[in-house]
């Protein structure tokens, strides 16, 4: 029983949008006998495709260099056994990262430090239950993250990748802000966004901030090397690193114990101010769909749909299973307006399901759901997860309208038409506005 239970709460999103989805379609059904009847006709073929990850072995000379590391690392168990009266076998890596986290240890094979992103590969994959958005530390510190796996070797996302964003803080004030990398020196990072009120000093250690289940709190990043007041008042803090990311031969990756969990994680909840926003961002967007952008229809079938702004603009650090509900409602509001069925809401619940994945995708592997903010990313990253959400939405919304496949071409003529038109005006509402993403 207990076996059953988890399999809920552990998939509850899934099953939320499953059940969502299915309401909607059969929303659909019920409205438009078309549908039903080609349901009838019609069958559905699923595919997918594996994709593999190639490595290039290199040769590891500097023996003499990591036999050092490895004794001060020798060094560092004995003191530790020494003073605890613990034996060397039972000295965990770290006393809490232990109790909720599992380690596995892997030789780095390549390491390329001197590009704009970099990444480095180790001699263990999937086969090793790795996968990818796990951490990857040493016993120096942080390292980077896991961003792509095959059978036997993995690709990590160095610290020194300009699409690096992990969540860091300062050790003794607790303020935090992100890890970034200007390019400039591989042995020093940038820890952005931290408050002009902070106290910070050179010397300062800088440690993981743990608002992700990809890193704890708590891991070594480096010390505070320099720092400098931005004009938007705050201070952009240059990190020297404990780990040497121009040396690195070993390194463990961190994966959360399936029997325990790290967090009693509850999504964060929302301020007052942001309930109230997102209410009127709500209604607002479904308003204007309804009574304004729902009569314009450029050569029969050219519509914008910017509603999905609410979706793209939800905040990233709120509940999943709350924005699955939320774009339901949304898209069945619409539906109910527009005397559409379920094709809304279908489409909407889809796109919410799916805007982690496209999170992730559009704006890099360290993506965590803190830790971007969509007006202070980069215009092509912007775009393309504005696209890649408008384009989904918009293919299975017509194709759940027209519903035939000897329809296709129609199909894809409205999704692209339509689809650029949305992107565009999306755009333009959100420059005119100049919202800000939390």
């Amino acid at each position: 029983m207990q076996q059953i239970i988890y399999f809920f709460i552990k998939n509850k999103n899934f099953l939320l949008f499953a059940l969502l989805f299915l309401i909607s379609f059969i929303l659909t059904l019920e409205s438009h006998s078309y549908h039903n009847s080609k349901l009838i006709s019609s069958t559905n073929f699923f595919s997918a495709k594996v994709y593999s990850v190639t490595s290039n072995i290199t040769e590891y000379f500097d023996l003499k260099e990591q036999n050092k590391i490895l004794l001060e690392q020798n060094s560092s168990l004995l003191k530790y056994q020494a003073n605890t009266n613990t034996p060397i076998s039972q000295i965990p890596l770290d006393s809490l990262l232990s109790k909720n986290f599992e380690f596995t240890g892997a030789r780095v094979i390549n390491n390329v430090y001197n590009k704009t992103n970099n990444y480095i590969t180790i001699d263990k994959g999937y086969n090793h239950s790795l996968e990818p958005d796990m951490g990857v530390i040493t016993s120096k510190g942080i390292v980077g993250i896991i961003n792509k796996t095959s059978g036997k070797y993995a690709r990590i996302q160095s610290l020194l990748n300009t699409k690096s964003q992990i969540n860091a803080q300062l050790k003794k004030s607790k303020h935090f802000g992100f890890l970034t990398w200007n390019t400039q020196n591989p042995h020093i990072v940038q820890l952005t966004e931290i408050p002009k009120l902070a106290p910070i000093a050179i010397g300062d250690t800088i440690i993981t901030g743990g608002n992700s289940a990809i890193f704890p709190k708590g891991i070594l990043v480096g010390r505070v090397a320099n720092y400098t007041l931005e004009n938007n008042d705050s201070y952009t803090v240059d990190v020297r690193l404990f780990n040497d990311m121009t040396n690195l031969s070993h390194v463990f990756k961190l994966k959360t114990k399936t029997s325990k969990r790290l967090f009693n994680f509850n999504p964060v909840t929302m301020q007052n101010n942001q309930i109230i926003l997102n209410i009127v961002r709500f209604v607002v967007l479904m308003l204007l769909q309804v009574i304004v952008l729902n009569h314009i229809n450029f050569l029969g079938y050219v519509n914008p749909y910017a509603y999905l702004i609410f979706i793209l603009l939800f905040p990233f650090d709120a509940s999943k299973t709350l924005l699955i509900f939320l774009s339901f409602l949304l898209g069945l509001s619409i539906d109910l307006f527009s005397d559409s069925g379920g094709v809304h809401a279908a489409a909407c619940v889809l796109v919410g399901f799916l805007r982690p994945g496209i999170l992730k995708f559009s704006f890099g592997v360290s993506y965590e759901y803190n830790a971007v903010k969509l007006n202070k990313v980069t215009f092509k990253e912007r775009v393309l997860y504005i696209t890649l959400m408008v384009f989904i939405h918009h293919f299975v919304l017509f194709g759940l309208e027209i519903f035939s496949l000897s329809h296709i071409v129609l199909i894809l003529k409205s999704t692209l038409f339509s689809g650029i038109f949305s992107v565009l005006l999306i755009l333009c509402i959100l420059l005119l506005f100049n919202t800000k993403e939390n």
